[in-house]
């Protein structure tokens, strides 16, 4: 694809930091913009993984702390609707609700595990945001079963929600290899391995599964290059 057709079809505004980036090169400004795309898709496989298995783990746990598998939908009225989280306008409680609507708009029966697949990562980081960490007194922390000693809820809730916001950019189509203006793949380098920290925390045989989907740095490398 030529400059001008790329330019059309995306839109100069959003690819004004990649040919700053490029030092006003066209051609550069290409590369980097297809280089970005594939470093973005080479996340999926990872941040897929991360996702479905966080919120898996953390709903066996609550399971075991409630001792009630439809935990996500019994305590919509009892620890969601805490009078504590009204700031907050009850917000796991409303990502139930909001889950519980769309698929009752698709016609399906409701179930834990449609909402389960519903729900997004907000709500399962949200679980360790200290007023919702209270109230289910930390047992959230032991869907972690290797996790270190000096690790403890806000490092995790830290590292997760800063995972969280790169998981949105790549999603929505955001480049990953900026900061400000300039090339930069630091974020992208420490969330890989902070993504990887959390599976070793939950289980060491989840980490040794992603990488072998994992062509992360070899997409890294080549936007070093351009």
């Amino acid at each position: 694809m030529k400059y001008k057709d790329l330019q059309h079809y995306v839109s100069q505004s959003r690819l004004d930091r990649f040919f700053a980036a490029c030092e006003n090169s066209k051609d550069r400004t290409k590369q980097l913009y297809i280089a970005n795309l594939k470093l973005s898709q080479a996340f999926y496989p990872l941040l897929n993984l991360f996702e479905v298995t966080l919120r898996n783990v953390i709903h066996y746990q609550m399971t075991k702390y409630f001792n009630n598998s439809n935990w996500i939908r019994t305590e919509k009225s009892k620890f969601m609707s805490d009078n504590s989280l009204q700031p907050s306008n009850y917000y796991l409680r409303e990502s139930v609700s909001k889950a519980e609507r769309r698929i009752q708009r698709q016609r399906q029966s409701v179930t834990v595990d449609k909402i389960i697949a519903k729900l997004t990562l907000s709500f399962w980081v949200g679980l360790f945001d200290v007023h919702h960490y209270r109230l289910i007194k930390g047992s959230v922390i032991q869907s972690f079963t290797n996790l270190p000693n000096s690790m403890g809820r806000k490092a995790i809730f830290t590292r997760m929600n800063s995972i969280k916001e790169f998981r949105n950019r790549v999603y929505h189509n955001e480049p990953i290899c900026f900061s400000g203006n300039k090339k930069d793949l630091s974020r992208a380098i420490n969330t890989k391995k902070e993504i990887y920290n959390i599976m070793q925390w939950i289980d060491p045989k989840i980490e040794l599964y992603a990488k072998y989907f994992d062509r992360i740095d070899d997409n890294i490398n080549i936007v070093k290059l351009i």
